[in-house]
């Protein structure tokens, strides 16, 4: 019987595209939480020195600080990260890209197609997006 670790465990996992899709965007607060502390501490600054150049209360950098918290205002990390000397950059990445990413293949996926789809003789308001993948 062979010993399954867990990134066994999380590589089968992946395979789930749900799972896949908050698997990575978990590792993302993850990672903004642990960055943010990182830099702040390389500038020598306290959370609440942080805070009082960003314009905020302590409890607010020890919140974007905690990997835990998911609430984050895109205006209060862009002026954290200009206190520290960086900008703040969201992307939006297809999913089928985030998942080959954290299997690490290296293959590309296939190109997610969105179509706009108008039923004959309605308004424009009734159209609708639709997300195709192309065949193989």
């Amino acid at each position: 019987m062979s010993i399954r670790t867990i990134d066994d465990l999380i590589r089968e996992e992946l395979q789930d595209t749900e799972f896949a899709v908050r698997y990575a965007e978990a590792k993302e607060e993850w990672t903004l939480a642990i960055q943010i502390a990182r830099l702040r501490r390389e500038k020598g600054l306290t959370q609440e020195q942080l805070a009082e150049m960003v314009g905020t209360k302590q409890q607010n950098i020890a919140r974007i600080e905690n990997p835990d918290y998911s609430g984050h205002s895109l205006s209060l990390l862009r002026r954290v990260a200009h206190a520290l000397g960086t900008v703040a950059q969201v992307r939006f990445v297809p999913a089928e890209q985030v998942i080959a990413e954290e299997l690490g293949e290296d293959r590309k996926p296939a190109p997610t197609v969105y179509r706009i789809r108008k039923p004959a003789g309605t308004s424009v308001k009734k159209a609708t997006v639709v997300r195709e993948t192309p065949p193989d």
